[in-house]
């Protein structure tokens, strides 16, 4: 599950910094009025953000699965050292 989160948290800050220059983009076309909004494809831009937020919820899913099925080897693995295993 941390490793999950860590993974989330990452992902969180890398979609942030895209959405950034997605708020960046925002402003300079509203600062060119209309034309400026006929010119700017923002649906474009959130489409691409939102297929990133997914991607990065996989890859979350993918790290937080590789690291239940390590931790969980790993333990069986010690237990098995040290005499415990059943």
């Amino acid at each position: 599950m941390l490793v999950f989160l860590t993974a989330r948290g990452v992902g969180a800050v890398l979609l942030f910094m895209q959405q950034q220059t997605l708020l960046g983009e925002v402003a300079g076309t509203l600062g060119g009025g209309i034309e400026g909004l006929a010119n700017g494809d923002l649906r474009a831009a959130r489409r691409a953000l939102e297929q990133l937020d997914a991607q990065y919820w996989r890859l979350s899913l993918v790290a937080g699965t590789v690291g239940a099925a390590l931790a969980a080897t790993f333990t069986y693995l010690r237990l098995e050292r040290d005499g415990h295993g059943y």
